[in-house]
């Protein structure tokens, strides 16, 4: 029964959005923020139409639901200019930089205020927003880190929305370093066990770090909760009531901890509606940035699968993957293994490595490697180029804990982990793929596009993809980069290194018929391709390029591999993430002259209504 009040207390917060009329608490920002993006979109509308009129209205109107930020209130200033309303459009402008406006250059160079320019306000509101940027703690109500006692205490005193971002920012005094708190007379583990014996005689040592001062943030009202007790030194979260009354204490965690070592769950997840799904697969889905935020900021979470990943139901429904979080399997308390590898990998850090790792934001990236790399059937080295290193829901109860607590104790400050960014320099997908011509609609092939992980959807023409990637940190000419399918056809997919190192690939992927089998005993309609870098000591984090195949669409082809139609089913007896819009019914089909080039497509909506459209 708590599982499921949680769970349900969620689905409140998730869906109570529609009801807020005024978002004026820091804590209500995550509930406002759809409401922030639509009319975002629909402001990029009104400027691309040059319509100020309502792009007036719609600032206005924005205001009205966000009266304290600054951003509206600088578009509101904007619109005011371009309908000659320049009273106003100071006021707007001045309570913008009192609000703690920021971007100076943007202020001066931009074409809406052009004609305030020469007014003295202007000035004085440039002054603001400089002052803004050099000294934001001067802003009234600015936000000013708070020491770390028994608890990380989130409050209003310390967390901030980034209305841009989608996420809060929460800021706490300094992390103690590390090499200063591995000391024999500190507090240690009360683990028994071989893994935990090792520990402790390096703390007594001095070359482990235990786990004082990082951070475990549980984001689930204390439903499924790792004994900090057992883990001496690891800090709790602790969250004000008003951040619990208005749901930002639960679901997935949109919460960065710039300068801290941070950790944690949600065993949560949406259980109805047409949205339902876990945390992991909402947070890939529609807060992304978030996670490359926390991914780079030291921050990892851990969220149960739930429903996502079950061969007794639809399979892998996952459209995407990404390193930025780890998945659980089952559903609540499958996390907490997962959160004690994590806290024991850290403690067995040496107190330079972690320091060193922390500086340079690797905490998520290092954990990634250990926990993979001490997976029971990663035996040889080279087990960690094959899909066993990588699953895409992670057993915690399938990790051997005393190789991990040496692998991570191994880590030296001087070879620190490789990594293995990406970037693209062409794909089929962005270069290729026409709206309406080869895929009806607009929403495009790319799902998201971030460091780590590149996501595509299968939607046009054509029986072949094709994209070339560079990996790595630009410039650098050390570490060798390896690149294998994680699931999928192999006979359909192809990788062709461009150097020598493998920093530079093509890789072409053939049309997959979904769902289809996984190396995991599961169905599924996405293809992964991971990239892994190589120091020829320690392997990098894995980044992965991914298709997903929508399961409820049919691609048929002629001898030439030429697409002869695209079909949608009708029902929803198929069950694809929603992300992925689909439209119902439709058949899409392509037309071609004799030497075979495609000369028109033609859609047919299921009330037979053709669209064509020749080229």
């Amino acid at each position: 029964m708590r599982r499921r009040l949680v769970i349900s207390l969620c689905i409140a917060f998730l869906s109570s959005a529609a009801f807020a009329e005024v978002y004026t608490n820091v804590f209500q920002m995550h509930l406002g923020f759809p409401a922030h993006r639509m009319m975002l979109n629909e402001l990029k509308i009104c400027i691309s139409k040059g319509d100020y009129g309502a792009m007036l209205n719609l600032c206005s109107n924005a205001v009205s639901l966000f009266p304290n930020d600054a951003t509206w209130h600088y578009n509101l200033a904007c619109a005011l200019t371009r309908r000659g309303d320049f009273k106003a459009a100071r006021n707007a402008l001045m309570r913008s930089a009192e609000l703690g406006f920021a971007d100076a250059n943007g202020l001066q160079n931009d074409n809406d205020l052009a004609m305030l320019r020469r007014d003295p306000v202007f000035a004085e509101a440039l002054s603001k927003v400089r002052a803004n940027r050099m000294y934001p703690n001067r802003v009234p109500g600015a936000i000013a880190p708070v020491p770390v006692g028994d608890a990380a205490e989130i409050s209003a005193k310390n967390v901030s929305w980034d209305m841009n971002m989608g996420g809060y920012t929460a800021l706490f005094s300094p992390r103690p370093k590390s090499v200063t708190t591995a000391r024999s007379d500190m507090p240690d583990v009360k683990i028994p066990g071989k893994t935990w014996e090792l520990i402790r005689k390096w703390r007594t040592m001095g070359t482990a770090s235990g786990n004082v001062g990082d951070i475990y943030d549980n984001h689930d009202l204390g439903h499924s909760v790792l004994d900090t007790e057992f883990f001496p030194g690891l800090i709790p979260t602790r969250y004000a009531k008003e951040a619990k009354s208005f749901g930002a204490a639960t679901a997935g965690s949109l919460f960065t901890f710039p300068g801290q070592i941070v950790f944690g769950n949600s065993s949560t997840a949406n259980i109805s509606g047409p949205y339902w799904g876990s945390c992991a697969r909402l947070m890939q889905n529609n807060n992304l940035v978030t996670l490359v935020n926390q991914y780079y900021s030291n921050a990892l979470y851990v969220y149960p699968q739930h429903h996502d990943y079950l061969p007794s139901k639809f399979g892998d429904v996952f459209p995407s993957r990404t390193p930025y979080l780890f998945i659980s399997p089952g559903s609540s308390w499958t996390d907490k293994p997962i959160l004690a590898l994590i806290a024991t990998a850290l403690a067995a850090m040496r107190p330079e490595t972690k320091d060193a790792l922390a500086f340079q934001c690797m905490i998520p990236q290092a954990l990634q490697y250990l926990l993979r790399a001490s997976q029971t059937n990663v035996v040889a080295r080279e087990d960690y180029l094959t899909p066993k290193a990588h699953p895409v829901v992670f057993n915690g109860e399938a990790v051997d804990t005393l190789r991990l607590a040496e692998l991570s104790n191994a880590l030296t400050s001087i070879l620190l982990l490789p990594v293995a960014p990406l970037r693209i320099l062409s794909d089929d997908s962005i270069d290729k793929q026409v709206p309406n011509r080869d895929f009806y609609g607009t929403a495009g092939e790319v799902l998201f596009i971030s460091p780590c992980a590149i996501a595509h959807v299968w939607r046009g023409a054509g029986r072949t993809r094709k994209m070339i990637l560079e990996a790595g940190p630009p410039g650098n000419g050390t570490f060798r980069y390896h690149w294998f399918v994680g699931q999928g056809d192999k006979d359909k997919i192809r990788i062709r290194e461009i150097d020598s190192r493998g920093s530079r690939v093509e890789i072409s992927v053939d049309y997959h018929k979904a769902p289809f089998d996984t190396p995991f005993g599961i169905k599924s309609s996405r293809v992964d391709i991971i990239c892994v870098a190589d120091d020829g000591i320690n392997y990098s984090a894995p980044s992965f390029v991914t298709w997903f195949f929508p399961s409820s669409v049919s691609h048929s082809f002629d001898v030439n591999g030429n697409t002869l139609s695209v079909e949608y089913a009708k029902g929803d007896d198929i069950y694809v993430d929603p992300i992925i819009i689909l439209p119902k019914g439709l058949r899409s089909e392509f037309h071609y002259d004799k030497s075979g080039n495609r000369t028109s497509t033609s859609h047919i909506h299921s009330d037979g209504k053709v669209e064509t459209i020749s080229y």
